[in-house]
């Protein structure tokens, strides 16, 4: 795959293979699981930054009443560089979210999640992020919460000729906490968009 960051990143190949499903219950009720498997490989002397990942999850919906979902989940990743250590990490979380509809063809969801990840490597010259003091011999281990809201739009729900249009809008933030200095880090990110499905 060509890229904007080629200087930096190098060009790369993705192969990635998932299978899901779902297993129906009674009552509005139903088990979902997927897994995954994704393989990232660099050209030249990026190749240090291979990775083979392994993904999977279980999850639990329910219908609460007419108009509301709510979704449990668990999840998880391992991680495995051929070269490069300090890609090495294994990672598994929770997330809740509950979808609401609002009216016909309104939609909005908000969701939150928790996920820890453990780092194989063990890092030199590294400091603890409270007091400075140095943690040589640390293993890298993150913290992940998020929360986020979305807002989707029915076309339909605008005019029948927006039949096939579906509009998002969504905003999420995320603090990550490191027992690295340098890992830790809060994210705000905000999305819009469109999209046409053709029926056939």
């Amino acid at each position: 795959m060509d890229n904007e960051f080629a200087a930096r990143l190098g060009n790369y190949n993705i192969e990635a293979a998932s299978f899901g499903g779902h297993f129906q219950l009674a009552n509005q009720r139903r088990l979902t699981g997927s897994l995954g498997r994704t393989r990232l490989s660099f050209e030249g002397h990026k190749n240090s930054n291979n990775t083979l990942s392994h993904s999977g999850s279980l999850g639990y919906e329910m219908a609460l009443a007419k108009a509301y979902l709510l979704n449990a989940r668990a999840f998880s990743q391992d991680i495995d560089s051929f070269q490069n250590r300090d890609l090495d990490k294994k990672m598994a979380g929770l997330s809740l979210s509950l979808r609401m509809g609002l009216k016909l063809g309104h939609f909005i969801t908000v969701s939150g999640s928790y996920s820890e990840s453990h780092y194989d490597h063990v890092y030199s010259q590294s400091y603890h992020p409270t007091n400075q003091t140095p943690a040589d011999g640390t293993k890298r281990e993150d913290e992940m919460s998020t929360l986020g809201v979305s807002y989707l739009l029915l076309g339909s729900a605008v005019s029948p000729r927006l039949n096939n249009l579906f509009f998002n809008a969504g905003y999420s933030h995320s603090d990550t906490q490191s027992n690295i200095v340098g890992f830790g880090q809060k994210r705000d990110i905000g999305n819009l968009s469109a999209n046409y499905i053709l029926r056939f």
